[in-house]
């Protein structure tokens, strides 16, 4: 989906679709993956609740950070390029 195809889409939605083609959902998933990784290692510290929940929610959370942090960087450069078109 082009810049200009998202201009009537539903503003909450960051990501292009398809997800696997946005680099910014893949990113996502990717810090999530290294927090599994993360809570693995640091398995001997961590209690059992803790394991099972980081392992459940890294995934999520990684992909919520991405779309927040990411998303209000590309809605800043889809706003600025659609003003300048103006």
């Amino acid at each position: 989906m082009s810049d200009s195809d998202s201009i009537g889409r539903s503003r909450w939605w960051v990501f292009r679709r398809p997800l696997l083609k946005d680099w910014l959902f893949l990113v996502g998933v990717a810090l999530g993956l290294a927090a599994i990784v993360r809570t693995i290692v640091q398995a001997d510290q961590l209690g059992a609740l803790t394991i099972v929940l980081n392992v459940l929610f890294a995934v999520p959370a990684g992909v919520l950070f991405a779309g927040i942090l990411g998303g209000i960087i590309r809605e800043y450069r889809r706003g600025k390029s659609t003003a300048a078109h103006i």
